[in-house]
């Protein structure tokens, strides 16, 4: 039950593709993110599984050994980081650090109230790019699933990437906006 006009845009549904923290980005969205690579490829996925949809030049690959939190991250361009949602901080962290040398976005649960968020989203220089509605996941040929329980977000630690990113997923169809970055924690 809600409250009247609070009701999702979506319903939640768990129709997805994986069983719990595989849960594909659909194409619109990797399509945007290619456009902010200077070569139109994704360096790096750091979160990859078998059937997902990105086709990032490196690749780590938790079924094949990979831990994208302790493995080195490969390339130098652009990361797309898709983490597990259960457990966000460790990956918040990784993106916070790699992007001091390289463009990283993440997609990940908007939850600005959590402590990761407050050290390694806003205490970090992050920007912060919303979509109107919430993301419907795809299974490994594309097909439509469900979307998640959690409004999701992207985060960019670069203030042009932020943007850049919001006007590429506006043009493919998502609105979106880049929210500024909070100036400076009073502590």
């Amino acid at each position: 039950m809600y409250l009247p006009g609070l009701e999702p845009a979506a319903p939640p549904t768990d129709d997805h593709d994986g069983d719990g923290d595989e849960w594909y980005t659909p194409p619109e969205i990797l399509d945007a993110v290619r456009e902010l690579a200077h070569d139109g490829v994704i360096d790096l996925d750091p979160c990859y599984a078998p059937g997902c949809l990105t086709d990032a030049r490196h690749r780590i690959d938790v079924r094949q050994g990979g831990d994208g939190l302790r493995d080195p991250w490969p390339g130098s361009g652009l990361v797309w980081c898709n983490p597990p949602y259960s457990d966000v901080a460790p990956w918040l962290e990784r993106c916070v650090s790699a992007s001091v040398v390289r463009p990283v976005v993440a997609m990940v649960p908007m939850r600005p109230e959590i402590r990761a968020w407050w050290s390694h989203v806003w205490g970090a220089g992050g920007y912060v790019v919303v979509q109107r509605g919430r993301v419907r996941f795809v299974g490994t040929t594309g097909e439509r699933h469900g979307n998640g329980m959690l409004t999701t977000c992207f985060v960019a630690w670069r203030e042009g990437l932020a943007q850049s990113l919001a006007e590429a997923l506006t043009r493919r169809g998502v609105d979106a906006v880049a929210l500024r970055m909070v100036e400076a924690l009073p502590w």
